[in-house]
């Protein structure tokens, strides 16, 4: 008996975008890593354990996405910069922390790019809020109330994460946490909007003006965010490569 894909369409990580323009999937628990396709095996040679099981959830959540597209036998190879390598006239994203993996994939009529991102709240500790938030995202954090600020900083931490593999996909640049802000803009108790804001000379120069906007959901402890770029944003952007999103 074939073991059946354990990946179930995801309305959270679908709803981080526009109403119906997107597949999304996740999985929460672990995955088998029997499950992957040959083609995508062939990428996780000293992969240990949990790693191969990360791995392959990714894999069955691209697959499961990819199904709305009449893709979902695709093999997800991974990329010499290993970044998924999606199916042509496609992009996509996926994201993993302990418990959950999802996925997210588009047309590229439509997207550039794509990039979803999933956090614990209780990960993102001060340690990685030193290393991660602005002076400006430290200020922005600060001002609200001291209940919220635990939260609002793993917002920030996963909005950056979310942007960079948006971001990739188009540009090939690699941005570092210090070269954008995050500034929150919430619409409720757990979701809202965010606004990405260049920090530095390096990320004006790849993002040219260009300040992107994505959503953010706060549930069951965990963050997630997306962001979308579209086809009419590349004007924008300095170095424009229209190759894959990761």
């Amino acid at each position: 008996m074939i073991n059946a894909n354990a990946a179930r369409p995801s309305a959270l990580l679908a709803g981080l975008f526009s109403p119906s323009v997107v597949a999304a999937s996740e999985l929460r628990g672990s995955a088998d890593p029997t499950m992957l396709l040959p083609e995508e095996a062939a990428a996780c040679g000293t992969f240990r354990i949990n790693r191969l099981e990360e791995f392959a959830a990714g894999r069955l959540c691209a697959r499961r996405a990819l199904g709305e597209f009449g893709l979902g036998g695709f093999a997800v190879r991974r990329n010499a910069d290993r970044t998924p390598q999606w199916p042509e006239g496609i992009v996509g994203s996926i994201t993993h922390t302990i418990g959950f993996c999802g996925a997210v994939v588009g047309s590229r009529e439509r997207f550039a790019g794509l990039g979803i991102d999933a956090e614990i709240v209780a990960r993102v500790t001060p340690d990685v809020c030193s290393q991660a938030l602005t002076p400006e995202d430290i200020a922005h954090v600060s001002a609200l109330a001291s209940r919220e600020r635990e939260r609002a900083a793993a917002v920030i931490f996963s909005a950056k994460e979310a942007f960079y593999k948006s971001q990739y996909g188009v540009t090939g640049s690699w941005l570092d946490y210090s070269d954008v802000s995050v500034e929150l803009v919430p619409d409720a108790a757990d979701a809202g909007t965010f606004l990405v804001r260049t920090a530095t000379a390096t990320a004006r120069r790849v993002m040219a003006g260009f300040a992107p906007r994505g959503r953010y959901r706060i549930a069951d402890a965990l963050v997630f965010t997306g962001v979308a770029i579209t086809p009419s944003d590349l004007k924008t952007f300095s170095r424009p490569r229209l190759t894959v999103a990761s």
